[in-house]
């Protein structure tokens, strides 16, 4: 027995199909369609909030919020204050100003610069912290009057030393795994130097920052830093 299949041709079924283009609706149009068609959402603005925690308070300022962020010690908000520190301070550094209310950053900054990499007396052990710190302080130092208040500071004045000592890069220890970290922490510090070097101007022979420059000098090779340490020794010795 026999039985006939049904024998339309293959093309028939293809133009039976029609296929609509896609056009999605902007999530702008969605969330205002959603609120549109809910009422509650709609009238919301007519209400009023009483005893509910957190209602009607405007909460603390960012400046609160950063200067409770390094006092608590949280790692993740600490970053993230960091990486926010570093672009603010590139693109305006007189709104942080440390002779106003920022100036609390400073020793905050100050403790993060040094490293336990470069000084096992240093609580830092994370050296991504010191690069942050040191991008912010020269970013910082741009401004003059920051500037004057950075070269007051004793703590970063002896980070800065360390740094410019770094034995992983006056050693020239490549194989070391912090090697290219410690260069760029040096470069940065080196900023730092020349821009306060002014403030701390006339520096005897014997000043330590004078004699560490002196011999970072007879180490580098590359063009900029050398003319970097040249204009931070001219500074020190001129009588103001």
């Amino acid at each position: 027995m026999t039985t006939h299949a049904n024998t339309l041709p293959e093309h028939q079924f293809v133009d039976n199909i029609h296929v609509f283009p896609i056009e999605p609706v902007n999530t702008d149009v969605q969330e205002a369609k959603f609120i549109e068609n809910n009422r509650y959402l709609k009238n919301e603005h007519q209400f009023n909030y009483f005893n509910i925690p957190g209602a009607n308070f405007p909460g603390p300022s960012e400046v609160d919020r950063m200067r409770l962020t390094f006092e608590s010690g949280l790692e993740d908000e600490i970053n993230y204050y960091l990486n926010y520190l570093i672009g603010l301070s590139l693109s305006n550094p007189k709104l942080l100003s440390m002779k106003g209310e920022y100036g609390f950053l400073l020793d905050h900054l100050a403790e993060l610069l040094g490293c336990f990499i470069i000084n096992p007396n240093y609580t830092n052990k994370d050296i991504n912290k010191s690069l942050d710190s040191s991008l912010i302080l020269r970013n910082l130092v741009q401004d003059i009057e920051n500037s004057q208040v950075v070269s007051m500071n004793s703590m970063i004045k002896e980070s800065l030393l360390d740094i410019l000592g770094n034995h992983i890069v006056l050693g020239d220890e490549i194989s070391n795994e912090h090697y290219d970290a410690s260069k760029e922490l040096l470069r940065y510090s080196m900023d730092i130097v020349e821009s306060i070097s002014s403030y701390l101007a006339p520096a005897p022979a014997d000043d330590p920052l004078f004699k560490a420059l002196i011999k970072l000098l007879k180490i580098v090779n590359d063009r900029s830093s050398v003319i970097t340490i040249l204009r931070s020794l001219s500074r020190l010795i001129e009588r103001q």
